[in-house]
């Protein structure tokens, strides 16, 4: 059953000795199926509206974005996983070295946070930290 949760999510880039910080604060979904979580969100962007989806378990995640923009990228600790961004401009190959997946929760409030290597087109990134934090809405 989907319980709707208050989530902060913030985006740490690292590459060239430099730091870049976004962070989100909006509404959504925990669901709580079997050995899986997922969080189930909307952001809102000027190029429309984008629903995201983040599944994980241990060890293990998957990002999944569409709308105004579309990804799909696995992560899973230790490896190196392949991925695509839908962009204007056509499907771009990704991928992840993810370094460590760290998560915690505690009926519908927790944290899940992934560290890894970003590639697009052959071509590094930056070193992504992507921590989520989503604690239980009350009604």
């Amino acid at each position: 059953m989907a319980q709707p949760v208050n989530i902060h999510l913030k985006n740490e880039i690292a590459r060239d000795d430099e730091t870049e910080t976004f962070e989100l604060r909006l509404t959504g979904q925990y669901v709580h199926k079997g050995n899986d979580h997922y969080l189930l969100y909307e952001e809102h962007q000027e190029e429309g509206t984008v629903q995201t989806v983040v599944k994980w378990r241990s060890g293990r995640a998957l990002i999944m974005r569409k709308g105004a923009v579309g990804m799909r990228m696995e992560h899973i600790e230790g490896e190196t996983t392949e991925g695509a961004y839908d962009s204007p401009y056509g499907k771009l190959a990704m991928q992840a070295n993810t370094i460590k997946i760290d998560s915690h929760v505690d009926d519908a409030n927790g944290h899940v946070t992934f560290q890894y290597d970003l590639t697009m087109q052959g071509s590094s990134i930056g070193m992504y930290t992507m921590a989520v934090a989503f604690k239980e809405a009350k009604q």
